[in-house]
């Protein structure tokens, strides 16, 4: 894949992964702002992909062994690029340590995670044979 398949690819899934947590977390505001700012190009996917590749790669030993406390301190930083404050992407804190949270959720929160990490792998690896 090339960087514009990956970036279209980022966002659709991130798109999708916005979808669900709107649903899941209807009073969480920022969620459905970000994903309105994607749509209406306001924010750049290709900038959050950076970011999120920035960010997630020196983690990815956290993500692949499932370790928690990459959500409770490591994910704030997350999609800083997009315009977002560190202040509201403690949603991820928070959405963790939710009592509404189930097992299966969080699993599926590692299951997203790990194909963005896939993704932010595969990006870092195009950027670097580019250069």
């Amino acid at each position: 894949m090339n960087k514009d398949d990956l970036v279209r690819l980022f966002k659709d899934r991130l798109l999708s992964f916005l979808d669900i947590l709107i649903e899941q977390f209807p009073k969480e505001r920022d969620f459905p702002l970000l994903k309105l700012g994607i749509k209406s190009r306001m924010v750049s996917v290709k900038d959050t992909l950076k970011e999120f590749t920035t960010v997630i790669l020196p983690h990815k030993d956290m993500v692949i062994n499932k370790d928690e406390e990459f959500f409770l301190s490591k994910c704030s930083s997350l999609l800083t690029g997009t315009e977002v404050t560190t202040e509201e992407m403690d949603h991820f804190k928070k959405i963790w340590t939710s009592d509404t949270l189930t097992e299966d959720d969080k699993e599926n929160l590692w299951k997203w995670f790990k194909l963005f990490l896939d993704i932010a792998i595969e990006y870092d690896k195009v950027r670097k044979i580019k250069k």
